[in-house]
């Protein structure tokens, strides 16, 4: 019986969409190859199969993924579509040579992205205000930071959807691109021939361009030219790898950025990250002790007033059916909104430390990525351990 390669990956792709998995693992190791599912940014062990079927299998994706079929000694990326139960999906396929063969990780682009709002992906109604209030001005620098993997892309896009493409001019520079959306121009960056993101917005801006997106800022100059499009009556939303608002200015700075240009251009700065949501069909309510109660209100600052009950959400150790026995069900984002007020700029100018930023994002009534996620645990959307897991002890 001969080995059918397409079935197979149809069956995986298949499997991968049924547990809402972001990424598939294809991993190498001397006998066998292991494959693994990102499912709410955990791995899930999928299967093992044994490792004389690799070559084939990495061969057919190079193949889908217009990749070199000859090349196994450098690391190759690429991408494909493929109609499962009647809808489009889009993957970003990557290879990197291993002791035991090609390693390939393929990135499964959200095929719901149309339903994607400032509503869905978590943002409270008055961050969601200010978010609506900045992009509307249709001037200025607005960045969305964390690390890798936090949901960035996703909240750039819900700020791009706010706008009738039919009445702006969108444009894009992205590495790689994530979503594809009607009538907005979307470019990809490619270092091999010198189109970096300074040398793309240069000639964006050339473009008569209403709205621009510079997937990350890098470099100083891709730095100086996103500020200066927004002092020139553009809209720009861009990526910063920073995990707070006053982290972002002392990053930029670092980057070399001049604090007068920061102040001119950049008008808001949403960080945010992704916490595992409990499963709502098998979550479990208790009343937290003592100690926990301090800890939220020491976050919170505020008291909790002494004859009202807290109750919160945990893991539940059996699981369901409904979150195949993972305990969550998808994932919501927690942010902070931090404004450049008059007197955070005047810190900004005079080079105050990350730490005088925080303390006046504070009198600003800024809230931040912290007492976000307490908010919501005690919204019973997440646990409070899984919220310590992600982003420390509150």
């Amino acid at each position: 019986m001969t080995f059918d390669i397409e079935r197979w990956l149809s069956t995986i792709f298949s499997d991968a969409i049924k547990y809402k998995a972001s990424d598939i693992h294809i991993v190498p190791e001397d006998k066998n190859v292991h494959i693994k599912f990102r499912v709410n940014g955990k791995f899930v062990k999928y299967r093992t199969i044994e490792i004389g079927i690799l070559e084939t299998l990495v061969g057919k994706l190079k193949i889908m993924s217009n990749l070199k079929m000859e090349e196994s000694r450098l690391p190759q990326d690429g991408s494909f579509t493929m109609i499962l139960d009647g809808k489009e999906i889009c993957v970003r396929a990557s290879t990197m040579p291993t002791l035991f063969g090609e390693k390939v990780v393929m990135r499964i682009l959200n095929p719901e992205s149309e339903s994607i709002s400032l509503e869905s992906i978590g943002l409270n109604p008055l961050q969601i205000r200010k978010v609506k209030e900045y992009a509307k001005r249709k001037n200025g620098l607005i960045l969305v930071v964390w690390p890798t993997g936090s949901g960035k892309s996703t909240t750039i896009l819900s700020i791009l959807k706010e706008f009738n493409p039919d009445e702006f001019s969108i444009s894009t520079l992205e590495d790689p691109i994530e979503y594809r959306v009607k009538w907005i121009a979307h470019s990809q960056i490619n270092h091999g021939i010198g189109f970096n993101f300074s040398v793309g917005l240069r000639s964006i801006l050339r473009q008569d361009p209403d709205i621009i997106m510079v997937g990350e800022i890098r470099d100083v100059e891709t730095a100086k030219f996103s500020m200066e499009a927004g002092i020139t009556w553009h809209l720009v939303l861009s990526t910063l790898h920073a995990n707070s608002g006053a982290n972002s200015i002392q990053r930029l700075i670092s980057l070399g950025t001049e604090p007068n240009m920061i102040i001119s251009g950049l008008k808001l700065i949403i960080s945010q990250q992704l916490i595992r949501k409990l499963c709502p069909h098998c979550k479990r309510k208790y009343v937290p002790d003592a100690n926990v109660r301090k800890k939220i209100e020491s976050v919170l600052r505020e008291s909790i007033p002494p004859g009202r009950e807290v109750t919160l959400y945990e893991e539940n150790e059996l699981g369901c059916i409904e979150c195949n026995y993972l305990w969550f069900k998808g994932r919501i984002g927690i942010f902070e909104v931090f404004e450049l007020t008059r007197e955070m700029k005047m810190l900004i100018l005079s080079k105050q430390s990350e730490n005088t930023l925080d303390d006046q994002a504070e009198r600003d009534g800024i809230v931040s990525l912290r007492q976000d996620g307490i908010m919501k645990a005690l919204q019973w959307a997440i646990s409070l351990k899984e919220l310590e897991s992600s982003i420390g002890d509150v």
